[in-house]
């Protein structure tokens, strides 16, 4: 299986704004968008295994993070990114797809399937909130230290503040690969500004009076360990939408495909199973 850091990634620009992307496979179309300050890499071999499996994944590079330009100057929101998403689908000539979203990936997909529910065959959220006025913060401490000042040394300070982020069994256990993925991030992921405006766009996401009338098929997927963002954000979204599957995931923090990898695919794949035919 090849790190997604190993596989030619492509382009298209759209209102001047640079998006790369990743079309792996040849099977059903997975569209998958990442988090805040996260490039598409921290995917890490996730793609290859969909791919595998039967899927064509479509990975974005959000704008502002990854092989994306920097938005330097210009204002955006959530819904800006969710269109960006929208032209890599018509790109690559998909007119309809299963979705997945981690975090602001989430926020992204929950924006997407409701601007364009005729693209979306099911949709998976993970670890994401649904936005003003229902959504439930991250604890206190974790807004200081993200936007806090570090004076020690970059690459283990921004380990020690991901490792914060997810179970304190999984943190104790894998020291080594959290500073790979902290390594990761500092390479590839949203520097301070760039940072600043997706969490700024995070912050003008208002999607919560507008689930309730989503028809399209929902797999939410939360750890209760989660402190950036709270379990109980699952738990709205997972209500809020007609017929929507929620999997709590015990001692799980923010990084679920990283801390239940097992778990999150065999959800996955039983929700969305290859076989399935699209409409």
């Amino acid at each position: 299986m090849k790190p997604l850091a190993e596989i030619e990634h492509a382009h298209i620009e759209r209102d001047g704004i640079r998006i790369a992307y990743w079309d792996i496979g040849e099977g059903l179309p997975l569209l998958m968008i990442t988090g805040l300050g996260t490039p598409a890499e921290s995917w890490n071999i996730l793609p290859s295994i969909f791919a595998s499996q039967g899927y064509r994944a479509i990975v974005v590079d959000n704008r502002d993070c990854g092989n994306s330009s920097p938005c330097d100057g210009i204002d955006y929101d959530i819904s800006d990114m969710a269109e960006d998403a929208v032209a890599v689908l018509d790109r690559v000539g998909v007119d309809r797809t299963y979705l997945l979203g981690i975090s602001m990936g989430g926020m992204i997909a929950q924006e997407l399937v409701l601007n364009h529910p005729e693209l979306v065959e099911k949709l998976v959220l993970i670890a994401t909130g649904p936005g003003q006025p229902a959504a439930v913060p991250p604890d206190a401490e974790v807004l200081s230290e993200m936007f806090g000042s570090r004076t020690g040394d970059p690459l283990t300070d921004l380990a020690s503040f991901l490792g914060k982020l997810m179970g304190p069994d999984f943190t104790k256990d894998n020291p080594g690969l959290i500073k790979a993925m902290a390594k990761v991030r500092m390479e590839k992921g949203s520097d301070s500004a760039s940072f600043a405006r997706q969490w700024a766009a995070i912050t003008r996401f208002a999607a919560w009076e507008r689930l309730e009338s989503l028809n399209v098929p929902t797999l939410v997927i939360h750890g209760n360990a989660d402190p950036l963002v709270p379990f109980e954000n699952g738990k709205r979204i997972s209500s809020r939408i007609p017929g929507a599957e929620l999997i709590e995931l015990e001692g799980v923090g923010h990084f679920v495909p990283l801390e239940a990898p097992a778990e999150t695919v065999q959800a996955i794949n039983r929700f969305l199973p290859v076989h399935a035919t699209s409409r």
